[in-house]
């Protein structure tokens, strides 16, 4: 299938908001540091603990966040700093959109046959587990709206949609671009095909990684390719179960079969399409 061709079949790619979209890490960064006296207050770690520039936190390089950044102690230490940093920092809305982003959506938008479809996990947040919580989703959900507006990603667009949901396997797509290891193995635990967006803390993830935007539009175009020539080969196999085309078995012949593959293979899922085809195939002639 050639991009921009009209497909009777959409491909749907799925993008991850914080941290693959958009730079969470730098937004948290700068919210810390602004609101370190009520944060340190509120939390009870010491002031001292707490980073008052941008550039001295340390690397973000373990998962999960609080296991890098040792000041945010444990799970619901750090959901309390978070739920601070949207509700008084405004963090969300004000979250850098990582260069090249903007102009991937677009490309891949000017495909007819393409969706996109964002998917966020941003309600993770249970309000009655602490006071500071309370007030944390609508808030969420009004940042993420004004920041994809601001960040012009098209949400509310036939071919746009957005998805608050932290079971990404429950939305479906084709391919899908992740920070996360645990939503990673996930996904391709389901059957999906994702791409690593490249973060200190996902180096253990095995497979295909991005680390730059500029590099998406092209490998969602190429499994587009890749998944039309397997529906292609199970298109011709289907042939075959046809009665009209019962021959008797001297008459059958196995006829070698090639698929010119556009580029060397990004995912492994095709080739498994094409053994299964081509073990069917070699069935015929038995």
């Amino acid at each position: 299938m050639a991009a921009g061709n009209q497909s009777t079949t959409p491909f749907v790619f799925g993008v991850d908001l914080d941290s693959c979209l958009g730079d969470y890490d730098q937004a948290f960064k700068v919210a810390i540091v602004e609101l370190r006296e009520d944060l340190s207050a509120r939390t009870g770690v010491p002031l001292a603990m707490w980073p008052d520039n941008v550039d001295d936190f340390p690397p973000n390089d373990v998962w999960p966040i609080y296991e890098s950044w040792k000041f945010l102690r444990d799970d619901l230490t750090f959901k309390r700093v978070h739920a601070r940093c949207v509700i008084d920092g405004h963090m969300m809305q004000r979250m850098p959109l990582y260069a090249g982003a903007r102009e991937a959506i677009e490309t891949l938008l000017a495909i007819p046959d393409v969706e996109i479809a964002v998917v966020t996990h941003r309600a993770f947040i249970d309000e009655n587990a602490h006071p500071d919580l309370v007030g944390y989703s609508s808030a969420a959900f009004a940042q993420t709206e004004r920041w994809l507006r601001t960040a012009s990603i098209h949400v509310g667009e036939p071919r746009v949609t957005f998805h608050f949901s932290g079971k990404k396997d429950g939305v479906v797509t084709n391919l899908f671009i992740d920070d996360s290891p645990g939503n990673i193995t996930r996904l391709r635990g389901a059957g999906v095909p994702t791409i690593t967006f490249d973060q200190p803390y996902n180096q253990r993830v095995p497979g295909l990684r991005v680390s730059h935007w500029g590099e998406v539009a092209a490998i969602v175009v190429q499994r587009m390719q890749l998944l039309e020539s397997a529906r292609q080969v199970q298109a011709d196999l289907a042939l075959f179960d046809r009665p009209s085309l019962e021959l008797p078995s001297a008459q059958v012949r196995r006829i070698p079969m090639t698929v010119e593959l556009p580029g060397p293979a990004v995912l492994p899922g095709l080739a498994n399409v094409l053994a299964a085809a081509d073990a069917e195939s070699a069935a015929l002639t038995r």
